[in-house]
């Protein structure tokens, strides 16, 4: 918690600031939202046209004012733009141009099976045993590698100045 008061005037300007700017991001969203559903519905075109219009405006002062960031309003209003243009219907807005990305299929190993001879038509999972590899022999016998010893250099005296320059 603050303690001088010019901290807890800060937080008093800091609440009332993000509670403004989160009311700007949920108008912001459900017009994107009312404007998306009015496209689907096929609403009179006029009637879109001023609602994105009005959508485009409020972007801008979002932009403006910093509640959203610049790359994030353009992206916005360019999707709900394509969004218009194709005519709704798809679900082209925040999952890109083409639709709803599929997910990638996973790649199953294939197992070979075993009927179990007890429980009748069962089939147990056997795991296929992996392959020995051969051992590679080296004809090179090992060569150790002779070490040198590490010279050690002689210390000079060095002694440090009021400023913290070496002397020698």
């Amino acid at each position: 918690m603050p303690i001088t008061s010019k901290s807890k005037k800060a937080l008093r300007q800091n609440k009332s600031r993000a509670a403004y700017n989160l009311k700007i991001r949920e108008d912001l969203k459900t017009l994107l939202k009312k404007t998306r559903q009015a496209i689907d519905k096929n609403e009179p075109k006029d009637k879109i046209e001023d609602m994105l219009k009005q959508v485009q405006k409020s972007i801008d002062k979002a932009v403006q004012k910093s509640i959203i960031k610049k790359n994030t309003g353009s992206r916005k209003l360019s999707r709900l733009m394509t969004y218009y243009k194709k005519g709704g219907k798809g679900k082209t807005g925040e999952e890109g141009e083409k639709g709803i990305k599929e997910k990638p299929k996973k790649k199953v190993k294939k197992v070979a099976t075993k009927v179990m001879e007890d429980k009748g038509a069962k089939e147990a999972p056997v795991a296929k045993p992996e392959p020995a590899k051969p051992e590679v022999k080296e004809d090179k016998p090992e060569v150790k590698k002779e070490e040198k010893p590490k010279e050690e250099k002689p210390k000079e005296d060095k002694k440090k100045s009021f400023f913290g320059r070496f002397k020698k």
